[in-house]
């Protein structure tokens, strides 16, 4: 199904056609936010709305402009962000989760607090006392609560289900799944990790006329950091369900793996093929080297397969090959005459040794025996040709003394 996305900048909308899954294919989708569908407010880069995609049209909004959040372009895999501070947050009104109903969320997001803070990036409403704040811990509060390890519920109703770090440049993508419990007993739960985990407590439902907020000016739960992408979906995703949603994380914010063209080397140096990425978990190269970079000193045909943090395989290949001619096949000349082997290099870029000591950029041979030439460049990097055999047809000399 062909799906569109919107992005309104001064009054102006403009829609980007593209077919792929989107997570409103999935069931149960109550909200979904992303950097590149807001509202700018015509002041600076803030804006004063994040469009709901979900089509519930449960949109974020803030009508004080002294707390408007900001949009900084290409943060992540060429997208913007939505940066907040701690005197920036944004509205969402009607958006209530049930307490005794399961739900899941996933998010992108960034944390820069560098105080000792839990940087909650959002706060729901609930049907009940207390609201779900979710955020992420630094300084002191990283190891000051209770923890939950990734896929274990610890006998609690929430499980971190990924933790990872999309890109070197610190944004985590995050998944939680909550079973529903009793609302008697929901405000027992406190569910808080390290800086790669999505965190999760408890506490009284301070958000007024059940209106959820991203972002947060609460004390040392002010919320410094990017939102990237955040969706709710009122039930448990399937398995089907989770893969496609990982897969459109991936197509979307992990970058593509890509050695680049094949390249022709002015120089024999050697070069580094690089496959790094804090978004991949393994390489193999055809080789068998399985580090993030090769050393290249020969010529060849190079691949890599590399596994990234979603488990999914991507396969990349290059050709480097050095520029002249410094192979030449084995070769039979008639008498009297020659062969030439040029090099087509220049002497302003490369000298010549030749194995009968000539030191011009090409050779003409007209006698029996082996041939090769060192070349090297002006950054003192040398090849060694292969070695050319040449044999001489003495036939019609020998014929013609019949």
């Amino acid at each position: 199904m062909k799906k569109y996305l919107l992005l309104v900048i001064c009054g102006m909308s403009v829609f980007i056609g593209f077919s792929q899954f989107v997570p409103n294919d999935s069931v149960g989708l109550a909200a979904w936010y992303r950097s590149d569908s807001v509202h700018m407010t015509g002041v600076g880069n803030t804006i004063d709305t994040l469009y709901d995609l979900s089509g519930n049209s449960l949109h974020a909004y803030q009508l004080s402009g002294s707390q408007t959040p900001d949009l900084i372009l290409n943060e992540i895999n060429s997208f913007p962000v939505v940066r907040f501070n701690s005197a920036t947050d944004m509205d969402v009104d009607n958006l209530i989760l049930e307490q005794a109903r399961a739900y899941t969320i996933i998010a992108i997001v960034k944390n820069t607090h560098v105080g000792n803070s839990v940087s909650v990036f959002m706060e729901l409403s609930t049907d009940g006392t207390n609201s779900s704040n979710f955020g992420i811990p630094a300084g002191s509060f990283q190891t000051s609560y209770g923890r939950v390890a990734i896929g274990s519920r610890s006998n609690q109703p929430f499980a971190l289900i990924r933790g990872d770090n999309v890109l070197n440049s610190g944004f985590n993508y995050l998944s939680l799944e909550y079973l529903g419990v009793d609302p008697g007993v929901f405000g027992n739960y406190t569910m808080v990790g390290n800086n790669s985990s999505m965190n999760l407590s408890t506490g009284q439902n301070f958000a007024a006329n059940n209106r959820s907020k991203l972002g947060s000016t609460v004390g040392n739960f002010d919320f410094q950091g990017d939102i990237v992408e955040l969706m709710i979906f009122d039930t448990l995703l399937s398995a089907s369900d989770s893969v496609q949603i990982q897969e459109y994380i991936k197509s979307r914010y992990i970058p593509e793996l890509d050695l680049g063209a094949d390249k022709i080397k002015q120089t024999f140096c050697t070069d580094t093929l690089v496959a790094s990425s804090d978004s991949y978990s393994s390489y193999l190269w055809n080789n068998g080297s399985t580090n993030d970079t090769l050393f290249v000193d020969s010529e060849g045909i190079y691949s890599v397969i590399v596994t990234d943090i979603f488990g999914f395989t991507s396969v990349d290949t290059i050709k480097v090959s050095y520029a002249g001619n410094y192979l030449f096949g084995d070769t039979t000349i008639c008498l009297n005459s020659s062969v030439i082997w040029d090099t087509h290099l220049s002497h302003s870029s490369y000298t010549f040794q030749w194995s009968d000591s000539s030191s011009d950029s090409l050779i003409s041979i007209s006698q029996d025996g082996t041939y090769w030439v060192t070349i090297t460049d002006a950054l003192g990097c040398y090849l060694i040709s292969d070695t050319l055999n040449v044999l001489v047809d003495s036939f019609a000399a020998i014929a013609s003394l019949g």
